[in-house]
Order: C-alpha cells, then sequence, then structure tokens
C-alpha cells in the first residue's frame, strides 16, 4: 500500500509541472538561438544579406566596388536585384546575384561606375538590393569632375590690323547652375578695345559660343603693339589672350618744297625734309 501512495504522489508531482509550463509557438521566420531550450528543434535560420559597404565614393568616370553574401544557407535559391535610383547618374553591374545553401556566405563584387556629365554638381544616388530575404540600399556619392571656367577661342592669340577688327568665340567649359556673368575688356584701349564688354551664360546656353570683337586703335606711331584680351566673372578663373596690333602707317619723306626754281652755276639753294606717314 505504501508503494502504491508514493507512486500516486509522484504522477501528481509531475502532472503539476507540466502544467505549470506554458505552451511555445513559433512563427516561420522568426529568429531562434540555438541554445534556447524551447526553440523547435528543425526551425530555419533566418537568411539576410550582408553588404561590406552601405556607402561608398566614386568619382566621374570611375567606379567602385562593394560585396554582398547571405549570412545564412537560404533553404532554396536567392535571387537579389540589382538597380541604381538614375542610371544616367549611376551605373551598376551585375543586375542580378543568385545564391544557394553551397554559395551563400562567398562574397560577390558589385561594380558602381559614375556617370560623366556636363554639369559641376555632386550626385547622391541609391543602388538598392532587393530579395525574397530583404532589401537592403547602398548610397552613392558621385563626385563631379567638371570645373567651371571660360574657353576662348583662338586662345593662342589674336592678330588684327590697326583700323580693323578680329573676331573671337567665348562659352564656359561647364554646366552652370544658374546664371553666370563674364566681363570683357583689354589691358589697353589705348591699342586695342573688346566688344561687348558683358556676357550672360545659363544653364540652357553655357556651351554656345557668343561673339567678342576685337579692335585695333589707331595711333601716330609706326610700330606694331601688344595687350591682351581679359576675360573675368565670380568664381571663375581669370583668362588672358594676347592680342597683337599690326600698324598701317607707312613712314615717308616730306620735302619744304617740291620746285627749287632756277639755280645759277655756281649758286645754291636749300630746302627743308623731314619724315612722315603716308
Amino acid at each position: 500500500m505504501r508503494s502504491l501512495h508514493v507512486l500516486g504522489v509522484t504522477a501528481l508531482l509531475l502532472a503539476a509541472v507540466a502544467c505549470s509550463v506554458p505552451p511555445v509557438t513559433f512563427t516561420p521566420g522568426d529568429e531562434i538561438d540555438a541554445g534556447d531550450p524551447d526553440a523547435p528543434p528543425d526551425a530555419p535560420p533566418v537568411v539576410m544579406m550582408v553588404v561590406s559597404d552601405t556607402s561608398v565614393d566614386v568619382g566621374e568616370g570611375g567606379q567602385a566596388t562593394f560585396t554582398v553574401h547571405l549570412d545564412n544557407p537560404p533553404q532554396g535559391s536567392v535571387l537579389i536585384d540589382i538597380s541604381s535610383s538614375d542610371g544616367t547618374k549611376v551605373g551598376v553591374t551585375p543586375a542580378t546575384i543568385q545564391f544557394d545553401q553551397f554559395n551563400f556566405s562567398t562574397p560577390r563584387s558589385v561594380t558602381v561606375t559614375g556617370r560623366e556629365d556636363a554639369d559641376v554638381e555632386d550626385e547622391l544616388e541609391v543602388i538598392t538590393l532587393s530579395s525574397s530575404v530583404g532589401d537592403v540600399d547602398v548610397t552613392v556619392n558621385v563626385n563631379d569632375n567638371d570645373g567651371l571656367g571660360i574657353e576662348v577661342t583662338p586662345a593662342a592669340g589674336i592678330d588684327v590690323t590697326e583700323g580693323d577688327t578680329a573676331q573671337v568665340s567665348v562659352h564656359l567649359t561647364a554646366q552652370p547652375s544658374g546664371s553666370v556673368t563674364v566681363m570683357v575688356g583689354t589691358a589697353d584701349a589705348a591699342t586695342a578695345t573688346a566688344s561687348p564688354t558683358m556676357l550672360t551664360f545659363t544653364a540652357a546656353t553655357w556651351n554656345l559660343d557668343q561673339a567678342v570683337v576685337v579692335s585695333g586703335t589707331d595711333d601716330a606711331d609706326i610700330t606694331d603693339d601688344t595687350t591682351e584680351l581679359q576675360l573675368t566673372g565670380a568664381g571663375l578663373a581669370d583668362v588672358a589672350v594676347p592680342i597683337t596690333v599690326s600698324d598701317d602707317d607707312v613712314l615717308g619723306i616730306l620735302p619744304s618744297t617740291t620746285n627749287l626754281g632756277a639755280v645759277s652755276e655756281g649758286a645754291s639753294t636749300t630746302f627743308t625734309v623731314r619724315l612722315t606717314q603716308l
């Protein structure tokens, strides 16, 4: 009878313990701690993408890379689609990467290319990696390589004759974000002048040539003269183009008279001579 009593008490205690343990529920996709005694023994591990960098810098015309892999083996294959927020600013290859339970931990390279453009602004774009295990964004900073400046044609030098004109063309080297004013003049107006004295370029007209007329100034000497065409603007490097002004004056001889009259034998007469311009 005593043995039966002990067995009955033991059974009651085990039943009480079993009733005191709350039930455990598991939702597929929950992250499971392998050391958790309540974890279902066959629960699959959570799979996530791992990228080496979430922000990369690249110059226009340059390339940068980052890598991607999975942290755990997937149950099947995982296809990652890779795209750029603006393909005209940032290119990316490859367009897709596939992982499975055998290659999930092998990093795969993604190449980012900064696209060349005409403006002088840095760009900020995003590379998105989309998959069934989640999405990851990688920020791309594109450093612009265009410098805003003034370009003159011809740049080597301008030849003009006194009293005559020569024409040059002017435009900007890159697209500005707003209106840009270029002041035009010469170092010595007594040698040459330039017109107009101001040029205005916009984001729409920055690469369209505007004409500047250089005029050689007449003077009294017979010497060729030199000066320079000067172009300046706020935030722009100054540009100077040499100007050579060819003189159009010819040195001549002017006598005080062109008729000496009659001169007797043994007699003399005089006249004067001076230089002059013809």
